[in-house]
This record gives structure tokens, C-alpha cells and sequence, in this order.
């Protein structure tokens, strides 16, 4: 869903800065994703056989993969997004990922899995993102993928636990959140676990 409005332009304003403290933290800490690891709560570890949704870093975003080695070793599977379309909102269907499976490149220009891979539900989503506040508020890029599936999650079962990752840097007061925009239950830095007061 494209943002309109006050909101709208408040976070346009907003991702300009973000962009640049996010960059500025990705080329000052290149072994940040390798540090996500030591704050995943134990509490939030998925049973052996859940799947775990994740992506691949595009630019300067945090990298998850070495958080998704140790979610792998604790008995974690993994998917990874591709989008697709319902009604007139555009969303992600997560598809199992093992590794090793080839991706291609989307429309978007996007890595994603093939069509042909199974869909899957995840009980955990890692979440991309340009800032991001302690009440769970995410800012993204303008588009709304993220906030579309994570609603059609919400209304198809049980709800996935948002997981936000992020530099420390990338965190800010408040972000203006508008109706359709879907609050992360949590944010992990390489500083510490954040649990997101809703």
C-alpha cells in the first residue's frame, strides 16, 4: 500500500537521515551480523523443524545470515521471501530455503527463491529496515511489503514474532506510524535484544 499523506512525508524525511546513519554503521562495523547472535533471547529460539524467515541483505541492511547459521544449528529451517500479489496488495510468500538452492534474481532486482520451492509459514520473521523505535514502530522503504505480509499472516493463523534487525544506530524516539503499518514484538542489534512495548 503506497503511503499518503503527513505520515507520509514525515517518514520521507525521516529515511533521508536514516540512510546515511546506516551506512555510515554498516562501513564502521563489518562484523555487526556476526554479533547478532550473542543477544538472541534463548526465549525466542524456535523448535527444531519451525521456520524462520529471512532475507538477503540489499546495500548497507544488517546481514542476517550469520544469525540464520546459529537459528540452522539449533534445529531452525530457513525461508526466505518472494513477492507475490493478493487482490491489489503487494506481499511476501516465504518459500524453504536450504543453502544451497539457487536464486534468481526478481523484478525488483531482488534475490528470491524460485516459484517452483514449497511455501511455508514461519513462526519467526527477520525483518529488514531503515529505523526503527522501542514501541516497534519500523520505518521501510515506502512500498509496505513487510506490513502487507506480516497482516496477511495475522489474519490467515497464528501470528509470526516480528523480529526487526538493525544497527544500533538506525534507532530513533518515534516513528510516525500510520492504520496499515504492522508493529515489530521485537529488535535485535548487535548491542543488545529489544523487546518492542505495544
Amino acid at each position: 500500500m503506497a503511503e499518503k499523506g503527513a505520515v507520509a512525508e514525515a517518514k520521507s524525511a525521516l529515511r533521508r537521515g536514516l540512510r546515511d546513519a546506516r551506512a555510515l554503521d554498516h562501513a564502521t562495523q563489518p562484523d555487526a551480523g556476526n554479533l547478532l547472535g550473542m543477544h538472541f533471547p534463548d526465549w525466542l529460539r524456535p523448535a527444531s523443524g519451525d521456520f524462520v524467515a529471512s532475507y538477503r541483505p540489499i546495500g548497507t541492511e544488517i546481514d542476517p545470515r550469520p544469525l540464520e547459521a546459529v537459528l540452522r544449528a539449533r534445529g531452525a529451517l530457513l525461508a526466505l521471501p518472494r513477492i507475490a500479489s493478493i487482490t491489489d496488495r503487494l506481499h511476501l510468500d516465504f518459500h524453504e530455503w536450504h543453502g544451497d538452492d539457487a536464486l534468481i534474481t526478481g523484478p525488483l532486482g531482488i534475490t528470491e527463491p524460485r516459484e517452483s520451492t514449497p511455501l511455508v509459514r514461519p513462526v519467526l520473521v527477520l525483518t529488514p529496515l531503515l529505523g526503527f523505535d522501542r514501541k516497534g514502530g519500523r520505518l521501510g522503504y515506502g512500498k509496505g511489503y513487510y506490513d502487507a505480509t506480516l497482516r496477511v499472516l495475522k489474519e490467515s493463523g497464528p501470528p509470526p514474532f516480528a523480529l526487526g534487525l538493525a544497527f544500533a544506530g538506525q534507532e530513533v524516539t518515534e516513528i510516525p506510524v500510520d492504520s496499515h503499518d504492522q508493529r515489530l514484538d521485537g529488535v535485535l542489534t548487535p548491542a543488545e535484544y529489544i523487546a518492542c512495548a505495544q
